[in-house]
């Protein structure tokens, strides 16, 4: 997400207090589909793996502030009305994009289910890199956010 500020040369000293305030207004959440590349990747047994596929459970990794944490629900759609509600609780922002792993559909749906929250319309999809999709697989939806510093 671009910064929307001035293309002035300021101090460190100025810039820095509004790199820290804008991190911790920084959140990133992201439905994994599929267990298969946490279990290759080496971030999941296998045993734990397989459980987890037969139960369909569906992490959801978040990071805020520089720390990352994991949730679990069972199911995809689940799993999309968890990240639905956390937009609903997040806004309003000063920037958000949707993010996807080969999957726009899904990412066009959770836009569409928050459209009235959005500060703008034409918000960006964006598709996770290969290196992070090689560690959590295809299928993947989520959004990164900047929340506003007028939230109530």
């Amino acid at each position: 997400m671009p910064l929307n500020w001035p293309r002035l040369v300021k101090p460190v000293s100025q810039i820095l207090p509004k790199l820290q305030d804008q991190i911790k207004r920084t959140h990133v959440w992201a439905l994994v589909d599929s267990l298969t590349y946490l279990r290759r990747s080496g971030r999941m047994s296998a045993v734990m793996s397989t459980i987890g596929e037969l139960l369909q459970i569906k992490p959801i990794l978040t990071m805020h502030d520089g720390v990352s944490k994991a949730e679990r629900v069972r199911t995809r759609k689940n799993g999309l009305a968890r990240l639905v509600a956390r937009i609903q609780e997040l806004a309003p922002f000063e920037q958000i994009a949707f993010l996807h792993s080969n999957a726009l559909q899904d990412a066009m749906d959770l836009k569409a289910a928050v459209q009235a929250l959005l500060p703008h319309p034409d918000t960006a999809f964006e598709i996770i890199n290969p290196i992070l999709g090689a560690h959590i697989g295809t299928g993947v939806v989520g959004f990164a956010c900047i929340t506003s510093n007028k939230r109530g």
